[in-house]
């Protein structure tokens, strides 16, 4: 089973929220999602899935503060 089979448009993974699935050319899927900051950015799905990546980077600014 792939890893997008288990989850849906709207999903929330921390602060990302999915609104759209996109297949690339390198045979991976990504998603663009929408950031609660308000930022879209496309990602890798299976690094936001499996939680290394929380937030469009804006998370990270604000923990450094």
């Amino acid at each position: 089973m792939a890893i997008h089979d288990n989850i849906s448009l709207g999903q929330k993974f921390n602060r990302l929220t999915l609104i759209e699935l996109r297949f690339h050319a390198n045979s991976r899927w990504y998603g663009l999602f929408r950031c609660d900051c308000g930022v879209e950015k496309v990602i890798m799905l299976r690094n936001v899935v499996k939680g290394h990546t929380k937030s469009c980077g804006c998370w990270g600014r604000e923990w450094v503060r």
